[in-house]
Formats: structure tokens, C-alpha cells, sequence
């Protein structure tokens, strides 16, 4: 049987730039670069205090998370939570159109069921033939007459009797 290799820490990013992931690195380049910009602007005691505010968000975005996420996911998440409302009422939608109801039209009109109907239904089925029963089945069961004899002419029987009382 063929071993395969299963992908494993497919979860973890990979360390591109010495101990850091790429995503890691930008956070703290974008912080750099910002500093470096804001060193020509500021005076150096507000400098300073940019260059550390800036050093602790990167680091925070780079290397904290939250029940496995990083963190600008979840303040990602956060931000559309609160953003979106969060109240949700129910607006009743009009009911969709139903088709019309047809009442049903009987082709010919019920006739009261005779003996021999039901003799006949009774025989195939082992129930009696009631009003709006139908048409007996095409093709009759045939059940043997006595314990020995299979097939026994069931058919052929019942038009014997049939016959004897017309």
C-alpha cells in the first residue's frame, strides 16, 4: 500500500526574513519608515514619542493574537461589529400566490355497489367493494382453494358461481 505525506502546520506562516514572517516584517517596516519620515517633521521630543507609540502598534499587530487570530483580524472583526446594526426585526413578506383550487368533477355519477361487485372486490382483495371504489383490478389474484391443490382455477370458479346464481 502507498504511504503519502500529510501536509502539516499548514496554519503557520512561513519565516521569510529571519525570525519573521513577511506579514510581520511589513508591520515593523511600515513603523520604521514612518519614524524615519517623522523625524524630518517633529521636533525630536515628539519624535520620540511618535517613534515608540508607532514601535509598540507594530509590534502588537505583528506579533500578538487572539484565540489564534492576529490581532488585526479580530480589531478587523470588531470594527464591522460595531459598525453594521445590530438590531434585527422581522418585516412580514406578502404571502406568495397560490394556485387556484379546482373542484373535482366526477365523470359519471356514483351508482350503488351490487352483491356480486362485492363479491367479486372481496374475493381479490379480502375487502369489501364501497361507493366510488372503481374499476376491479386488471389482472385478479389467484389464491389456492384448498391446502394441496395450488393455483386451484380461482377465476374460473368464481365464474361458476357466478353462472349458478343468475
Amino acid at each position: 500500500m502507498a504511504q503519502f505525506q500529510v501536509p502539516q502546520f499548514i496554519e503557520t506562516e512561513s519565516k521569510i526574513i529571519g525570525p519573521l514572517t513577511i506579514r510581520q516584517f511589513i508591520y515593523i517596516g511600515v513603523a520604521g519608515l514612518l519614524s524615519f519620515f517623522l523625524f524630518f517633521i517633529l521636533k525630536i521630543f515628539f519624535w520620540a514619542v511618535a517613534t515608540i507609540l508607532l514601535g509598540l502598534i507594530a509590534m502588537a499587530f505583528a506579533f500578538i493574537k487572539y484565540n489564534g487570530r492576529p490581532l488585526a483580524t479580530v480589531l478587523k472583526s470588531a470594527f464591522i461589529y460595531y459598525w453594521n446594526p445590530r438590531l434585527y426585526l422581522w418585516k412580514r413578506e406578502e404571502a406568495a400566490a397560490q394556485m387556484p383550487i379546482i373542484p373535482k368533477i366526477s365523470a359519471a355519477p356514483e351508482t350503488p355497489v351490487s352483491k356480486l361487485k362485492n363479491l367479486w372486490v372481496g374475493l381479490l382483495t379480502k375487502k369489501p367493494a364501497g361507493p366510488g371504489m372503481g374499476a376491479a383490478p386488471s389482472a385478479p389474484i389467484v389464491r389456492p382453494l384448498r391446502e394441496g391443490k395450488v393455483g386451484g382455477g380461482g377465476p374460473q370458479v368464481l365464474r361458476g358461481m357466478i353462472k349458478k346464481k343468475d
